[in-house]
């Protein structure tokens, strides 16, 4: 008989207070960088922000100041994506 392995995922649930905090990241780097009206690039910028969050940036300053950053120099970036 075949066995299926489950694979193993590390799953992250967002608190109504991850989400308002990335939103608000969100919100404040899209104006900042002008891209408000571009879908994609607007997306692009939440899975930074998504990814900062997961790794424990708490502060919505500091969230904000990372994911401007990454968002506008991405070869800065060391996640590896």
């Amino acid at each position: 008989m075949n066995s299926v392995k489950p694979v193993h995922t590390r799953e992250i649930y967002f608190t109504p207070e991850d989400l308002r905090l990335c939103n608000a990241a969100l919100k404040a780097v899209s104006r900042a960088s002008n891209i408000e009206k571009d879908a994609l690039a607007v997306s692009r910028l939440a899975l930074v922000i998504i990814e900062l969050r997961k790794r424990g940036v708490q502060d919505v300053e500091q969230l904000t100041s990372l994911a401007g950053e990454i968002f506008e120099n991405p070869e800065n970036d060391d996640s590896g994506n």
